[in-house]
Order: C-alpha cells, then structure tokens, then sequence
C-alpha cells in the first residue's frame, strides 16, 4: 500500500484520457493538487485540474529544481516554502533528499507536454 497518483489527459476531439503522469509517493505533489485543486480535501477522488493550474506547478518545480543548487541548509528552507511535504502513513518520507528533487524533476519534464487544448484530471489513492 502508499499513496499512488495519476495525471491524466484528453487531448482535443479524443474521447478517453490516457496517462500523463504516474507517481508513487511523491506527497509534496499530491499535497499540491490538494491545497490547490481540491479545496483542502484529500479524499482519493478525482477532480479536473485547469491548465493553468499546470502551468503554476510547472513554475514551482523550476523554482524547487533552482533551489536544489543552494547550500542545504538554505535548501530546505526554500522547498518548505515552495512545495512542502505530506505526512500520512502510506506517503513515505518527507525529507529533502534525492527522490523528492527526483519527483520534481519528473514532473517539471511531463508538464513540458501540456496542451491547454487538452483537459486534465488529477486522482490519488492510497
């Protein structure tokens, strides 16, 4: 068990979404999509994610990709501000170690193929 998430996409005049992105315990992301996209509620449902929206996370995980080239200490202040951590049980860790600049760096790279022609849904489950 953990906490496994899905960005998916439909593009223009297609009638299913296909996958975007897949993450696995990667909570600062997850934590993300809950504060900004599903109004503070984490209930494993899915919610529709405007591209705009996309567009502000892609932003955020430049500037969490830029920190990452400060000294630690001020390393971990910047992510805590930028994009923090989630506890729970099933999310695994929550320190700023190499999965979590791992993380980042992978959905930096999938959200350079968004499409605002295109919808998006964001689901978790743990």
């Amino acid at each position: 068990m953990g906490l496994d998430m899905y960005l998916e996409e439909r593009k223009k005049g297609e009638k299913d979404f296909q996958e975007l992105m897949y993450w696995r315990k990667a909570n600062q992301i997850h934590k993300w999509f809950v504060d900004v996209v599903q109004d503070g509620k984490d209930d494993c449902k899915s919610y529709e994610v405007p591209y705009e929206d996309l567009l502000a996370l892609r932003a955020l995980c430049g500037s969490v990709l830029e920190a990452k080239k400060l000294p630690e200490d001020e390393r971990e202040d910047a992510c805590m501000l930028l994009l923090p951590p989630q506890t729970g049980f099933f999310f695994g860790g929550v320190t700023y170690d190499e999965w979590y600049f791992k993380d980042v760096e992978n959905t930096y790279n999938a959200l350079k193929e968004i499409s605002k022609d295109s919808e998006y849904v964001y689901a978790s489950s743990w």
